[in-house]
């Protein structure tokens, strides 16, 4: 599948490519990521490899575990650029967020 030109799987990949970096740079292992947020070391695991999705809750908490505003964790986008952290800029990450598992939903249910 293509969402806007960026293949699915690649961009699982990077955004766990890139909680994996802010973690690294705050110097914590995936087991103080998990208690930190509330999730198991397993968990962070499928994240940080692109196996798993995070649900926007659970970016959230990771990006106040980290000390990284959510949308560093996203591709750089023109959104990204110009709103960063403002009310618009979350909103944006959300929407974004929920477009994307929105679209692997369906190609989960068209598989079936």
């Amino acid at each position: 599948m293509d969402l806007g030109g960026m293949n699915f799987e690649k961009y699982k990949f990077e955004l766990g490519a890139r909680i994996m970096k802010a973690r690294l740079k705050k110097g914590m292992t995936q087991d103080q990521l998990a208690k930190a947020i509330g999730r198991s070391q397993p968990a962070i695991t499928q994240i940080e490899s692109g196996k798993s999705l995070p649900g926007t809750g659970t970016l959230f908490k990771l990006g106040k575990a980290l000390d990284t505003p959510v949308n560093r964790f996203f591709p750089e986008t023109v959104p990204n650029r110009v709103l960063g952290t403002t009310i618009f800029g979350l909103l944006w990450v959300r929407i974004r967020h929920w477009w994307y598992r929105r679209k692997r939903n369906k190609s989960a249910e068209e598989e079936s």
